[in-house]
């Protein structure tokens, strides 16, 4: 759970550094991939990719080719070739593809690859996306994805610490105020006895 706000994070960091990094008058877009939704077949899962143009002029013919969702490992409900005429400075474009998997294995994550041009040179410039979860997810078969024995044990571990962390300092302070009680009591007796 840590790593897409790791990521999603990263992904910030690098957009607001890029607009130094661009030359004058050129559109730069930056691409971004990410996958929502739970891992498990025969479920929704969302694939979401923004378009950030971060230079100084317009990006046109804005094409998404993502070729990864066709194969027979996945049955798309909403994915098509998608056009944008034209994205000015400072926009973004997001897109949302909706894809269940049908099998239960380690996918390896491929880019998602964006073609656009300028308005003064036709020729098409391609952009990579990030490839989510580092190049690797995991979609699981529905008994898996409930049987997460990891998680018991990392809440386990957790509450373990926690009673182990408040029993000693109690049980200790019980045995420090029982032994002193007794020489209070025991030293106060013997100042009765004296007087």
């Amino acid at each position: 759970m840590r790593w897409p706000i790791f990521l999603a994070t990263l992904f910030i960091i690098t957009l607001c550094s890029l607009p130094f990094a661009v030359s004058d008058g050129e559109p730069f877009l930056v691409v971004g991939r990410f996958i929502h939704g739970p891992n498990i077949v025969h479920k929704n899962m969302f694939v979401t990719t923004q378009i950030y143009n971060t230079g100084n002029s317009t990006a046109y013919n804005i094409k998404i080719l993502d070729s990864f969702w066709k194969s027979n490992n996945f049955t798309n409900i909403r994915f098509s070739e998608i056009i944008v005429d034209k994205l000015e400075p400072g926009q973004n474009f997001t897109h949302v593809t909706t894809v269940v998997p049908t099998k239960s294995k380690l996918y390896n994550a491929a880019s998602a690859i964006v073609s656009y041009h300028t308005e003064s040179d036709p020729t098409e410039i391609f952009v990579y996306s990030n490839t989510p979860n580092f190049g690797k997810f995991r979609i699981y078969r529905p008994n898996e994805a409930s049987d997460d024995t990891t998680y018991n044990f990392e809440w386990v571990t957790f509450a373990v610490i926690i009673v182990l962390s408040v029993a000693f300092p109690v049980t200790s302070y019980i045995q420090a105020r029982s032994k002193f009680s007794k020489i209070y009591l025991s030293h106060r007796k013997g100042r009765v006895e004296k007087n």
